[in-house]
């Protein structure tokens, strides 16, 4: 339960950063979670989560081929875990797809995701799919 909750204190604090557009903390927090929870070696719906969200900052970035990477790693645990018609699986394609052709995708909304209390804003600057769903928790908003 405690190595959850360090995981869950790290994410949210990155969450917090990537809501604002302040990449460069998000990316740091992030990518701490991540290195914390990959310690137990299990490639679950957190490690989906966190190097979808870490990709997306990338993308945002035009750091193509990073995000390409990542966004294949989280594509294929949620292939694994999900399917490939699961509304998480599709729309992780869609934006690797987005990757592969180098564009990015904006809107205008600033919806913020009060699910799971997960402290996550929308990434609205990279989806298209953002004014329905949080794309870190595939919960509408």
């Amino acid at each position: 339960a405690q190595r959850h909750e360090h995981k869950e204190r790290l994410w949210r604090i990155a969450g917090v950063f990537h809501g604002y557009n302040d990449f460069e903390p998000a990316l740091e927090w992030y990518e701490k979670a991540l290195a914390y929870w990959e310690q137990f070696g299990q490639e679950d719906e957190d490690i989906s989560l966190m190097t979808f969200a870490i990709a997306t900052i990338y993308k945002m970035l035009s750091q193509w081929e990073t995000a390409r990477g990542l966004l294949r790693r989280s594509l294929m645990i949620k292939q694994r875990l999900f399917g490939a018609e699961h509304a998480s699986t599709k729309l992780c394609a869609r934006v690797l797809q987005e990757a592969n052709d180098e564009v990015h995708v904006r809107c205008s909304s600033r919806k913020v995701c009060a699910c799971r209390a997960c402290l996550h804003a929308c990434m609205h600057a990279c989806m298209r799919a953002c004014v329905r769903l949080c794309v870190l928790c595939i919960y509408d908003v």
